[in-house]
């Protein structure tokens, strides 16, 4: 048996998430147009013949100002220190950016120690759907030259272009180890982190300026009726000013059944591939007013942000 941790690394809204949910052929983590989508690491498992990959989605790396921001970017780096492979992932239509320097540098200083093991390194070169095919040959020439990767490798996330060679390709690179997971789990992130980021997914996409990076989403309850293959959820919309809130709950609520229609669908499917069978979800969603909700180290715990 091979097995090990594989960690997405890379600067915000190069297509990390996307990638992870490809990799893993299904939707795990939440994916939007907007920077710092993923706040909490998103964990995966994916379980072959001979193979089992430990798959983490992380915040995205980049030059961080503010203590929340901070925060996810050392989630980020503490998974460097922790993994047997790296995939790092650039936007081949903007490869020459300053925060791309900066992940090479964490790559260097914190998952290349002496005192253990330097993990293996992939360069995937993402979006190639988007540029000719002899830019592609410039900027694989342009990154040999910073670091001696394992393999680069052109992919589209996106598009499914080169998913299953990367695949292949982490799987021939992954140590010899034991199977960590039983062959049948999906996820070890807890649920609610998993519930929260669907939800969160919503708000990101159906709203816009500030009220996305401005609310968070804590799941209180989840109740399971076997009987009648229900599961409730109840959550909390977090938002730091009354007028975010407004915006959030909509005219008449009907923002806020927007965000909840869309992403019971997406939970519903989650729960179809992680129960094997049908759950149809009862959502119920409030949106409060937290104005310290970034520095309330309860809720950041119920984030996964701790």
């Amino acid at each position: 048996m091979k097995s090990g941790f594989v960690a997405i690394i890379g600067r915000p809204n190069v297509g990390k998430s996307t990638l992870f949910n490809a990799l893993m052929n299904t939707k795990l983590a939440a994916v939007s147009p907007k920077p710092q989508t993923t706040r909490a690491k998103i964990s995966g498992v994916i379980t072959q013949v001979d193979t089992q990959i430990i798959l983490w989605d992380c915040p995205g790396l980049f030059q961080a100002r503010d203590d929340f921001n901070k925060k996810l970017v050392k989630i980020a780096i503490k998974s460097l220190k922790e993994i047997d492979l790296i995939l790092w992932l650039i936007d081949c239509t903007a490869y020459k950016h300053e925060d791309d320097e900066f992940v090479l540098s964490c790559i260097k200083k914190y998952a290349i120690s002496p005192n253990k093991k330097a993990p293996i390194i992939f360069l995937l070169i993402n979006k190639i759907d988007k540029i000719k095919k002899e830019d592609i040959l410039i900027i694989i020439d342009t990154y040999r030259k910073i670091y001696k990767f394992e393999e680069i490798i052109p992919i589209s996330a996106l598009k499914g272009i080169n998913i299953n060679l990367v695949k292949s390709k982490i799987s021939e690179y992954l140590p010899d180890g034991p199977q960590y997971f039983p062959d049948d789990i999906l996820t070890d992130t807890p649920q609610e982190i998993i519930l929260s980021e669907f939800i969160r997914e919503k708000i990101y996409l159906y709203t816009r300026k500030e009220i996305p990076f401005s609310a968070a989403v804590v799941v209180n309850e989840t109740r399971l009726d076997e009987e009648k293959n229900i599961l409730y959820i109840q959550a909390d919309i977090l938002t730091n000013k009354q007028s975010a809130k407004k915006i959030l709950v909509g005219n008449k609520g009907a923002m806020i059944k927007k965000i909840g229609t869309a992403a019971r669908k997406d939970i519903e499917t989650f729960l179809k591939l992680q129960m094997k069978k049908d759950i149809k979800v009862y959502l119920e969603l409030f949106v409060k007013v937290k104005e310290t909700w970034k520095e309330n180290e309860a809720i950041m715990s119920s984030l996964g942000l701790s």
